[in-house]
């Protein structure tokens, strides 16, 4: 049996239950063949245990049957062939978008009194922000993502203060304010945040 992965990863090869093979690793092509021939028979599956770095783990069983139908001959060993695709690990960027507003005067003095703002901080709706890649991003199998300086998305925050970006690939990236709140000057802050693992979040505060 042979199969194509497309990155190293361990899996094992199970019949009914019981492990055949364990901890098969793919090789550099992604490929591996198992160590011994395996029987004709229905019900074989593989299972992933272990990803190749920057992928998403999948255990979902990839079932196949050791048929001579299914078999095909090269360089005079008959194989079944299997596939199992990957998926790259993805985070995600979030933004608090704060800033003062009026919320009160203080008054000093008995005889002369003075008066004096009071501002406090406050969530602020509506700044737009857009992400871009601060360089190429590059997934292990070497598909080119995002082009550096490209736009990967734009979010603009809600009545909370925070914006949410979508999935994107792991790498770094830059966030810039395009549009103020109402009220407020534009920010020319630039962030840069950096993802490195799957499902990470990362926080960017503005004031």
């Amino acid at each position: 049996m042979y199969g194509t992965l497309g990155h190293p990863k361990c899996l094992r090869c199970l019949s009914d239950g019981s492990v055949i093979f364990n901890d098969v690793n793919t090789d550099a092509n992604g490929s591996l063949v198992t160590p011994e021939k395996l029987p004709y028979g229905e019900g074989y599956f593989l299972v992933e245990v272990e990803a190749p770095y920057g992928y998403v783990l999948d255990n979902t069983p990839v079932y196949f049957d050791v048929t001579e139908e299914n078999s095909s001959e090269e360089n005079g060993i008959e194989l079944i062939k299997v596939n199992k695709g990957n998926v790259a690990q993805k985070g995600t960027v979030s933004i608090t978008k704060t800033g003062e507003v009026f919320s009160d005067v203080s008054v000093t003095g008995e005889e002369t009194k003075m008066y004096q703002p009071v501002y406090g901080e406050t969530a602020l709706k509506g700044a737009v922000f857009e992400i871009r890649a601060a360089e190429d991003i590059i997934t292990p199998d070497g598909t080119l993502r995002y082009a550096a300086g490209e736009i990967v998305d734009t979010v603009t925050t809600g009545a909370d203060g925070i914006a949410k970006s979508k999935e994107i690939y792991l790498g770094k990236y830059e966030v810039y304010e395009i549009t103020a709140p109402y009220g407020y000057v534009l920010s020319d802050e630039i962030h840069t945040v950096a993802l490195v693992y799957a499902g990470q979040n990362v926080a960017v505060t503005e004031t």
